[in-house]
């Protein structure tokens, strides 16, 4: 990859960003004493050097990688991180899980406030009278724009207010196990963007 591609697909991210990888990139800045320059590393110490905002996180001389053959090793996973946010992370490599190149652990001194945790709410659908549930949809009057995104915004808006005058809602009583605090609205609409496109 050059260092125009890598330029290009950099520009792309927001302010802040970590990205990481097996590049197959070779450079005494990053590889193991003795590993020989190539294209891509090239490149990407070339990108390193121009781009201030560009932070390389992945500490010199890490063997990310060994040879089946030679055992040699390599600086093969790199993990990049914008320049603001660099500090907060560390990197290291995990414990062999049977493959040629060991895993890569980012750290992180952020702290997460346990309190900011919620649970979903949930409808109880054990609990419902359907009838009075089908009577109350039917009361709304049908409409049907002719594109497809509004439609389905216009039909699930309607389920919604059906559904919450006549479904009751499950109260959260504890903190759930796993929380993504870093999971937004952004986040749901890519990953429905992907789904949609995998499936055309």
């Amino acid at each position: 990859m050059s260092h125009r591609e890598f330029d290009h697909y950099i520009q792309q991210l927001g302010k802040k960003y970590i990205i990481g990888g097996d590049f197959n990139a070779h450079h005494g800045m990053w590889s193991v004493s003795g590993t020989k320059n190539n294209s891509s590393g090239k490149s990407l110490a070339d990108l390193l050097t121009d781009d201030p905002n560009l932070v390389l996180v992945t500490p010199s001389e890490l063997p990310t990688y060994r040879c089946p053959k030679s055992y040699a090793k390599s600086t093969l996973d790199l993990t990049f991180m914008s320049g603001n946010i660099s500090e907060q992370f560390s990197v290291k490599i995990g414990p062999y899980l049977g493959s040629d190149h060991l895993p890569v652990v980012i750290e992180s001194t952020i702290e997460i406030n346990n309190k900011d945790k919620t649970c979903l709410p949930k409808w109880k659908l054990r609990e419902v009278d359907w009838k009075v549930w089908k009577d109350e949809l039917q009361k709304h009057e049908p409409y049907f724009p002719d594109d497809i995104e509004e439609y389905n915004k216009v039909f699930t808006q309607e389920l919604i207010e059906v559904s919450s005058k006549v479904l009751k809602m499950k109260v959260c009583t504890k903190n759930p196990q796993y929380v993504k605090p870093w999971w937004s609205e952004e986040c749901s609409r890519a990953v429905a963007l992907s789904r949609r496109a995998y499936n055309k």
